[in-house]
């Protein structure tokens, strides 16, 4: 029996890779989401296990509740506000997506909730010029 987290997190790419979105964007599942400033010069989607809880739903099943974390970045050219307009759209964008998105690959993982924040990290937008913005999704499993 495989991590229900990890086939989580493997459908989710497959859906945000099968979805055209705008700018386009790069996706990447990771254990180590660090990246250089020169490797985020266009849209990377980062996307993270982050924590599960395990219950009893009957006396034969369990069930899991598998929180994994979408961290949208990008090194921006300028500081406009129109340019992370664009990267707040993109996370709204997503957001709408993979919230409607049945994972075709792990149908039996169900959305649940999705909740995003930070909306973005001032001190990353301050100090480096870097968007990030998370979004953290649950889905349950019942195995």
């Amino acid at each position: 029996m495989s991590s229900v987290i990890v086939n989580i997190v493997k459908a989710v790419k497959v859906e945000l890779d099968a979805h055209v979105f705008d700018p386009v964007i790069t996706t990447e599942r990771s254990y180590r989401p660090f990246y250089e400033l020169e490797d985020l010069k266009s849209a990377v989607v980062c996307i993270v296990p982050w924590g599960m809880a395990q219950a009893r739903e009957t006396r034969e099943a369990l069930s899991f509740d598998a929180e994994i974390s979408i961290a949208i970045m990008k090194k921006l050219s300028g500081s406009t506000n129109a340019e992370i307009d664009t990267m707040m759209d993109l996370v709204d964008e997503i957001n709408a997506y993979i919230t409607s998105a049945t994972l075709s690959t792990y149908t039996n993982a169900k959305w649940i909730s999705a909740i995003n924040a930070p909306v973005y990290d001032e001190n990353y937008l301050n100090v480096q010029n870097q968007f990030i913005s998370q979004l953290k999704v649950t889905y349950k499993v019942v195995r």
